[in-house]
Order: C-alpha cells, then structure tokens, then sequence
C-alpha cells in the first residue's frame, strides 16, 4: 500500500510538473495573439477612417493620391485607433490598471520633455556623424515647410509615436514579463516592433534591409531598457515621436523608407555612402545609426544598477 501510495504521489507531482510546463508557452503566447489581435483590429478601423476620410475629400487609394499635408498627416492620426484599441483592451479584457503600461501622471510634462531630448540627442549624433563623414550632404534650407504643416505633422508623430510603444513596450513587453524574464520580454516585444517594418526594409534591398532590421531591433532594445529602468510612457513615447520627426521634418531624411514631402532642412543622402547613411530607406538602414545604438545601449546598460543584464520590472510610484 506504501508503494502504491508513493507511486501514485509521484505520478500526481509529475502531471502537475507537465501541466506546469505546457502552460508556460501559452503564457506566452497569449500576450503576442493579443499584440497582433489589436494590431489588426485597429489596422482595419484606421484604413476605414483613412478611406471615408479621403472619400470625403474626392481622393480615391485606387487612383494617384496627391501629396499634400492631409495625405502625409491623415495617416499619422489614423494610429490614435492603435492607442485607443490598446487602452481598451488593457482594461476590459486584462482588467489591469493603466499604470502598470507607465501612464502615470506624476511627471508627466517632466518626463515626456525628457524623452523628447533623448531622442532628439540620439538624432542629432547620428546626423552629425553623417555630415562629418560625408555620407550626407547639406542643400540648403527647405522651402516647402510652414509652421501650421509642421505642427500638424508635429501632432502626427506625437500619436505615431505613442501608438507604437504603448503597443509594443506598454501591452506586450510588460504582459510578457509578467509570465517570462525580462530578457525574453524585451527580446520577444522587440521584434514584434521590428516586424511590421519588413516591407518597407526589403524594398531597400537585402544588404540595407539586413543592417536596418538589426537597426531597429536596437533602437527597440534601447527604448525598451529605458522603460524599464524608468517605467514611464510619456517618456519613450517622446523619445520615439522626436527622433522621427527630428529625422523627418528638421532634417528632410526618409524615416523608415517614407518622407513627410517636407522639411526646414534639406540633406539629401550620397550614393556613394550607401553602407552609411541606409540609402532609399535612410539612416536608419546605415552603419551609422547601428554606432550610435551600440554606444547609446552600452552607456544605458553600465549605467543601470543591474549592470549589463536586463533589469527585472519593479513595481511603479504613480
């Protein structure tokens, strides 16, 4: 009876071991269905906002569409349906608070200037970098940029920016480490950000679109450790929304293979640097941009208290 006792126990303890062991990759992929659950649902409302949007103003996706500051702009606003479908989601099917993604309010105006001089920082050194190189060259002043395009286009990147990291930093990266470590959190929620970038990559052809796949896996990386040292989204969110539209409209250079039609500064990549300066797509398909990360993620990661290993989360002070 011993015996049978024991086996049966053992027998109990293994089912439970394997029970165990089979729900940690649905632990996993929960938050991942989810990701791209959001992705699409709001993908779908976005591209019908974005076609009555143009309907309404005569502009059929089948036709040329013109580029003027609605095009370039409608776009932009269209992903205020990915914070929106990301909020919604978070509270009524996980039923967790908004503080846990960093939406706090204390500091909000602090940190969010903070991340926006980050990024601009970033962007700044990638740019000069270029210019000393000669991998870019100065045109002269832009003449098709005014301050009610630009601040619109400002408001734009503002909503693109927070869209992709609540998404991907905010829902996915903090679901994930609550059911794995941080180091496959980051890692997982950082190609989930790559991956929507591939078309626009591939059409930059294989040798750019190999350096900006790694390019934006750091630049994913480098926000995501700097969530998780500060637990804020208003500052990643600043950080991703500067450094695109610094890229963009201060500067003129293609961000992620597409240009905003305008800038106050006009640069325009040599082809002869293509290896440098990410050619179609721009500097963020460049060597670069791929220092600019390493020194930028080596500095974050012997500077946080954890050394060079990813920091676990921590509760957050709202």
């Amino acid at each position: 009876m011993g015996l049978l006792r024991d086996t049966m126990s053992g027998s109990a303890q293994a089912g439970r071991g394997f029970l165990k062991r089979a729900r940690r990759p649905l632990r996993v992929l929960r938050p991942v269905l989810g990701f791209f659950g959001i992705y699409l649902v709001s993908g779908v409302v976005a591209e019908l906002f974005i076609v009555a949007l143009f309907a309404s103003r005569g502009i059929s996706l089948s036709g040329k569409i013109p580029d003027n500051l609605l095009t370039q702009a409608t776009p932009l606003f269209g992903l205020g349906f990915f914070i929106l479908g990301t909020i919604l989601y978070w509270k009524f099917v996980e039923k967790r608070p908004l503080a846990e993604m960093g939406l706090v309010r204390k500091g909000l105006v602090l940190n969010y200037a903070m991340g926006a001089g980050l990024g601009i920082l970033l962007v700044s050194a990638v740019m000069a970098v270029a210019i000393a190189v000669g991998a870019v060259s100065y045109e002269g002043l832009g003449s098709d940029m005014t301050v009610t395009p630009a601040l619109v286009l400002l408001m734009g990147f503002v909503i693109q920016g927070g869209a992709e990291e609540l998404m991907s930093r905010g829902y996915l990266m903090t679901s994930l480490a609550r059911t794995t470590s941080a180091f496959w959190a980051v890692a997982i929620s950082s190609l989930a950000f790559t991956l929507p970038h591939l078309l626009s990559l591939l059409a930059a052809g294989p040798l750019h679109a190999s350096i900006g796949f790694v390019n934006t896996m750091m630049f994913s990386v480098f926000i995501s450790l700097v969530f998780l040292r500060w637990r804020n989204m208003w500052l990643i969110a600043a950080l991703h929304s500067s450094w695109n539209y610094v890229l963009g409209i201060v500067f003129g250079i293609s961000v992620s293979g597409g240009s905003a039609g305008g800038s106050f500064l006009g640069f325009s990549a040599l082809e002869s640097a293509g290896l440098m300066n990410g050619g179609v797509y721009g500097l963020e398909a460049g060597l670069i941009t791929t220092a600019v990360l390493v020194i930028g993620l080596s500095i974050l990661a012997a500077t946080n208290r954890g050394g060079f290993g990813v920091p676990d989360l921590e509760p957050i002070a709202v």
